[in-house]
């Protein structure tokens, strides 16, 4: 498990935690986590991000996709990605790994 403190590397694939229900409510997207029985809430940003993990996908292809959409310098998109990734897998919701796990 990546500590707050770190920062995750640009190659980790992020992957979506199984036995996870979400839904999109406005711009914000709703997290069920099935077998905890805990909701979550995504704000604009979050569930920007979080459509994009319906693979598996690179940290550095989530930080691109993020510069893209979003007018933000890329030293607080990168130190605010690492935030929400590191909350997201101490809920559970997604996993960190060097390999893509499709592939390996």
């Amino acid at each position: 498990m990546i500590a707050e403190a770190e920062m995750i590397s640009e190659k980790a694939y992020i992957i979506v935690s199984k036995d996870l229900l979400s839904s999109r409510l406005g711009d914000e997207i709703v997290i069920l986590s099935v077998n905890g029985g805990k909701y979550y809430g995504l704000n604009p940003l979050a569930a920007f991000v979080w459509g994009l993990l319906a693979d598996p996908v690179k940290f550095n292809d989530l930080k691109m996709a993020v510069l893209q959409e979003y007018e933000v310098p890329e030293d607080k998109c990168v130190a605010d990605l690492n935030k929400l990734i590191v909350d997201l897998q101490k809920e559970g919701l997604v996993s960190i790994a060097e390999e893509n796990p499709v592939t390996s």
